[in-house]
């Protein structure tokens, strides 16, 4: 494939032996610049059954002249009915949409249980998409950094300090 580096072809590679046993994927240094990289990067996630975390937190920073769906809906087709990933970081990319992610995430087939989205810029379509994943996804547990069923404190238990 064109314009594939060696890193990521390494990375894509373990990801699809069974021998290397992969369970977590850290790309948080790394650049994943162009949509044929996020592809070979999805196709290679989707043959593994055993990784439990990707980390892509920054990787996507460099793909601003692609439309957010060229660089999402790749990896969102990926982890749609994924076995095994589990928490997924997407923070700190610019992401403006993610709602193929979202709709993906809403018919309850992946493993997924956390997605981490903060401090990226993402509109209102993609806000309404995350609020229906919450409504109907039993299996997602946490977005961002609160978890998503945990109980607001109560005035009564809040520390004066608070207010």
């Amino acid at each position: 494939m064109a314009n594939i580096p060696g890193w990521l072809e390494e990375h894509c590679f373990r990801l699809r032996d069974d021998g290397f046993n992969v369970r977590n994927l850290n790309l948080n240094i790394r650049r994943l610049s162009s949509p044929a990289m996020i592809v070979f990067l999805s196709e290679a996630l989707k043959e593994n059954k055993r990784i439990e975390t990707v980390n892509m937190t920054s990787s996507l920073t460099n793909t601003q002249r692609y439309k957010d769906a060229e660089i999402i809906f790749p990896l969102a087709d990926a982890i749609r009915r994924h076995v095994s990933l589990r928490t997924l970081h997407l923070s700190y990319n610019r992401l403006r949409d993610v709602s193929s992610l979202a709709l993906n995430l809403e018919m309850n087939q992946s493993s997924l249980t956390e997605l981490y989205l903060d401090h990226n810029r993402l509109g209102l379509d993609t806000a309404i998409a995350l609020a229906r994943v919450i409504q109907r996804n039993d299996k997602l547990a946490e977005i961002g950094r609160a978890h998503v069923w945990t109980p607001v404190t109560q005035w009564s238990r809040m520390p004066s300090s608070a207010w």
